[in-house]
């Protein structure tokens, strides 16, 4: 239901964001599906930091289970996301790493983006309209062992692209 990289084929097409607070003492899942929208949030009430104690690993399994419950007690149909103008799915490969993800129409992303933290641009919002990559940003790179599978591939039905893992 939740991001994670294991992709299953009956995964409930699910969008989610999971949050840390400073010291960990909050956090939280917020998400939807086509049918419902929660959000949780989990934390001491004293507001002391909770004990290896995450976004992913607090909030998130509570977002999922009542997710799930609210899906399958009405006995609704997994329907996909639809695919939104403006987007579009390609491979795309940076340092020997791969994956096939959704992007913004556009200019590609550069093959060096992530190798070293250093010159990764900001997107900027063009006067004519549309979008281009501007200026680098200052960002913080965080390393992790974690694989990316990418994500579920389109699936048009009745002149419609979906995206959500599930048809």
């Amino acid at each position: 239901m939740y991001a994670n990289h294991f992709l299953s084929g009956n995964a409930w097409p699910t969008a989610g964001k999971t949050g840390t607070g400073q010291d960990f003492t909050d956090d939280w899942t917020m998400g939807y599906t086509m049918d419902y929208t929660a959000a949780v949030w989990a934390g001491n009430n004293n507001h002391t930091s909770m004990v290896n104690i995450d976004g992913v690993t607090g909030a998130a399994p509570i977002f999922y289970e009542s997710m799930l419950y609210a899906e399958e007690s009405q006995n609704l149909p997994k329907r996909p996301f639809p695919v939104p103008a403006g987007v579009h799915q390609a491979h795309y490969c940076s340092n020997g790493v791969c994956t096939t993800d959704w992007f913004l129409d556009g200019p590609p992303p550069r093959n060096e983006l992530g190798e070293n933290g250093a010159n990764i641009p900001c997107v900027q919002i063009l006067a004519k309209g549309g979008w281009d990559y501007g200026p680098p940003c200052q960002i913080g790179m965080e390393s992790k062992t974690a694989k990316n599978n990418g994500a579920p591939p389109p699936v048009r039905s009745n002149g419609q692209l979906y995206v959500g893992g599930v048809w």
